[in-house]
This record gives C-alpha cells, sequence and structure tokens, in this order.
C-alpha cells in the first residue's frame, strides 16, 4: 500500500526526502519482521499453555493498567493492581453497570478496574471484523473513567495538554474530526502497527474528553493491536516516558516517525520476552518484578547517585541536564545484560536552555570493547552518548557516530556503572579505561559535553 495516500485524511505526513522514505521504509520492514515473529510467539503460548491462558491474560491485563496507570502518575504498583482485580474478580465478571454502581464511593479503585475492563472488551474486539465507531470510542472512554463527571462525554471547553505549547481540537469540532478518525481507521494502513501508531497520536491529537484521553488512546492502539494478533503495547513509564511523549510532541506536528519507531521497539521488547522459556509462568509468577532482585536494585541506585552528579554538574554549566528514563524497568534491565538491544532506551539529554538539545545519553547493552577493558566480569547496562545530527539528510534527530576531532575535551564512547565498589563510573575512550567516583565520573563526563554546546 502507498503510505501517502494510507494517511491522506489524517493529520499525518510522510516528508517525501529520500532520508524520510529510508527511515519509512526500515521501519515497514522492521514492524513486518516483528509482525511475524509476535504472531508465532503468540500462537506458541496458545498452543503450549492452554491451561494457563486465562491466568495468562490476566497478568497480561494487570501489567497493561499498571503501567498505563503510572504513565499518567497514578502510583499503582502491579502487585496493588493485581490484588485489587482478584478482590473484585465478582465485579469484573457482571454487568458493567454494577461495576460502575459499586466502586462510585472509591475512584482510585475504579482507576484500576475500569481500565482493566476496557483492555478485556479490546480483547474482545478480535471478533468483530471492523474499527470502533466514534460512539464506542466514547463508550470506551466512559468505562475507563466510571461515574465521574465528563465520562463518555466530549468536553465542553477548550483543554491543554501539559507540558506542550500544542492546541487541541475546539470543542465543536470535537464530534467530527473524532468521526473523521473511525472513518479513516475503517480502512487504515496494511500494516496494523502503524494504524495503531496513527489512532494512538490522532486522539491525543484532538484531545476530546476532560481526563483520560492518554489511557483511552491506548487501549485503542490495542484493539487495533489485538485485532491482528499483535501483542499487547506496554509502554513503560520507566523506560519509555521521555522518549513516548517526545514522540507524541513530534506526531503534534504531524510527524508521525518517531512514535512508529517507538511502538515498532516496544513490540519488539515485548517479542523478545514473549519467546523466552517459561515466559508465561514468570509473567503469571511475577518474577519479572520480583524485589529480591539485588543486582537491579543495586545498580539502579548506583545511577539515581550518577544522575543526581550529573544534574548539579551539568547545571553548574548554565545548561540543562533532562532526565528521559531511568531504566526503572526490570525487564528492560534484564534485555541489556543478556546484550539484547531490545531493551535499549533513552536516559537523558543536554543542551542550553531554550534551544533543542545538543546530546543524547542512551542505555545499551555492555560493549565487547568495555567486556575486555574492565575484568569485572559482571554485566549491567551500560550509557552511550549521541550528538544531534544537523545534516539535512539525517534519518535520525542524534547520531552515535559525529567527528570527534572537533570536540575541546574529549567524549567517552561509553559510560559504565559498577555498583557496590569505591568508584564505580567508568569512562571508555575506544581502548582506554578510567575509573572515578560518582561525583568525579559525572564532572569529568559534564564538561566533555558542555563544552561543546
Amino acid at each position: 500500500m502507498d503510505t501517502e495516500a494510507a494517511l491522506a485524511g489524517t493529520p499525518y505526513l510522510i516528508a517525501t526526502d529520500e532520508p524520510s522514505s529510508a527511515r519509512l521504509s526500515s521501519l515497514r520492514i522492521e514492524s513486518e519482521r516483528v509482525r511475524q515473529q509476535a504472531q508465532r510467539a503468540n500462537e506458541r503460548i496458545r498452543s503450549e499453555a492452554a491451561a494457563l491462558l486465562e491466568p495468562y491474560l490476566r497478568a497480561t491485563r494487570t501489567e497493561l493498567v499498571a503501567e498505563s496507570n503510572v504513565m499518567e502518575h497514578m502510583q499503582w504498583t502491579t502487585a496493588e493492581v493485581r490484588e485489587t482485580i482478584l478482590r473484585n474478580r465478582e465485579l469484573l465478571d457482571g454487568p458493567t453497570r454494577t461495576l460502575v454502581e459499586s466502586v462510585r464511593s472509591d475512584p482510585r479503585v475504579y482507576e484500576v478496574l475500569g481500565l482493566y475492563r476496557a483492555h478485556e472488551l479490546a480483547e474482545d474486539w478480535t471478533s468483530i471484523d471492523r474499527a470502533p465507531l466514534a460512539s464506542e470510542v466514547r463508550s470506551l472512554h466512559a468505562l475507563i473513567l466510571g461515574a465521574v463527571r465528563g465520562s463518555g462525554e466530549y468536553k465542553k471547553f477548550t483543554n491543554a495538554i501539559s507540558g506542550t505549547s500544542h492546541r487541541t481540537a475546539d470543542p465543536q469540532d470535537v464530534a467530527r474530526v473524532v468521526i473523521e478518525m473511525c472513518d479513516w481507521w475503517r480502512g487504515g494502513t496494511d500494516d496494523p502497527l502503524l494504524t495503531a501508531t496513527v489512532v494512538h497520536a490522532w486522539l491525543a491529537h484532538i484531545h476530546p474528553f476532560d481526563d483520560g484521553n492518554g489511557r483511552t488512546a491506548r487501549v485503542l492502539a490495542n484493539l487495533e493491536l489485538a485485532r491482528h494478533s499483535y501483542p499487547p503495547l506496554v509502554l513503560r513509564p520507566g523506560a519509555d516516558r521521555g522518549q513516548y511523549y517526545d514522540a507524541l510532541a513530534a506526531s503534534d506536528e504531524g510527524d508521525i516517525l518517531p512514535l512508529y519507531e517507538l511502538f515498532v521497539h516496544v513490540i519488539r521488547r515485548q517479542v523478545r520476552l514473549m519467546v523466552r522459556p517459561n515466559y508465561v509462568l514468570d509473567l503469571i509468577e511475577d518474577k519479572f518484578l520480583a524485589s529480591g532482585d539485588d543486582r537491579y536494585r543495586y545498580w539502579s541506585d548506583t545511577l539515581a547517585g550518577f544522575t543526581e552528579r550529573m544534574s548539579a554538574s551539568v547545571d553548574s554549566y548554565r545548561a540543562e541536564f533532562r532526565v528521559k528514563s531511568l531504566l526503572d524497568d526490570p525487564r528492560s534491565f534484564q534485555l541489556l545484560c543478556d546484550r539484547d538491544p531490545a531493551g535499549n532506551g533513552w536516559y537523558a539529554t543536554i543542551g542550553l536552555p531554550g534551544t533543542d538539545a545538543e546530546w543524547l545519553l542512551w542505555f545499551g547493552y555492555k560493549s565487547a570493547e568495555m567486556e575486555a577493558l574492565d575484568g569485572e566480569g559482571r554485566t549491567y547496562p551500560s550509557i552511550f552518548v549521541s550528538r544531534r545530527d544537523r545534516r539535512p539528510d539525517a534519518l535520525h534527530p542524534y547520531s552515535q557516530t559525529f567527528d570527534r576531532s572537533l570536540l575541546d575535551i574529549p567524549v567517552p564512547d561509553e559510560i559504565g556503572l559498577l555498583p557496590m565498589v569505591a568508584k564505580p563510573v567508568g569512562l571508555r575512550w575506544e581502548f582506554r579505561l578510567e575509573d572515578y567516583a560518582l561525583a568525579d565520573g559525572a564532572e569529568r563526563l559534564a564538561s566533555a559535553l558542555c563544552a561543546a554546546l
């Protein structure tokens, strides 16, 4: 399918220049590869774990609810969500009206139960061979929010998205543009993942409701994916929040590629987890989030200390250190420890106030060069440096390949953090490694990066 033609009628265009076309082509190929892997993984799980299918689906929905609520700064742990669902199983199995009325006095509980029921309905949609109507989108929103003012109703006053300058749809236009979105959705594109990306971005762009737009958009994206046998799109606040919000901001300007790229990455990460032995049992028994994983906890504590000192050091140079994520997701941590790039994620950006960030720090797996130099035999994620690529034909906003000879102070190729040692920060320049205390390592890195601003 011609992507440009498929996106006609949406707020989104794919630039026709060579870099954008190459980036789209690469993403389409990767999306198709991920789709095939996802369908094989789903089929294997459903055939090999038939007796555990309902507990598995319940655990998957629990994870979706917990991560989606935390993305909206509602503090629910997976364990708390699971306990709430088990305690209210009878309500979830009953009529929706009974569910809404029964927890009217406890809106916090409904934060879990309403979204959980919405994801159940999204899964059930696989038996309906069409996209939802605008009225059904409103019904899903009513289910997610419950018995509160504005539930299932379009906004009556102009609203805004916190932290952005984006102007959302005017109230008098909302009904029309939601219908336009649903009309387009019925045809969509030949790539369900791209279709899910567009629907998610479009609903967030319209912002048709006073509250619950993000949760509704994520349910709609998962509904589209469930229709085509994809695993759930689990956006993890700890690993994805910064990149997710940046990609949404780009989509508000009409550029859908950053969000599409993120969604391909998120589904690929989910597939890498699903193909692991004992994945179903581990998910049901919550082993992925086991609090006794000392390696993860100690490394996270070291990262937190390094982040605090990086922020202070960068601030001393009158620059901004903007944290995107702290990899507080055990699954991504384990993928990187296993040298799997599906765990990659943004860490922070550095730039002058009021400008596009010049530097991107991102999490990846430990390089062979670092393995050879540190001699520790313990594998933890590493941090890598990319610089803004200002070439007009650049495929991505940041590139790990840049001319280091022009820098006043050499920038490290890789940063390693090793917990429980006196000098936990390892800075690698090609085949040279130097170890530092937290404050010294942060200052050395900050001075090199800020000198180039």
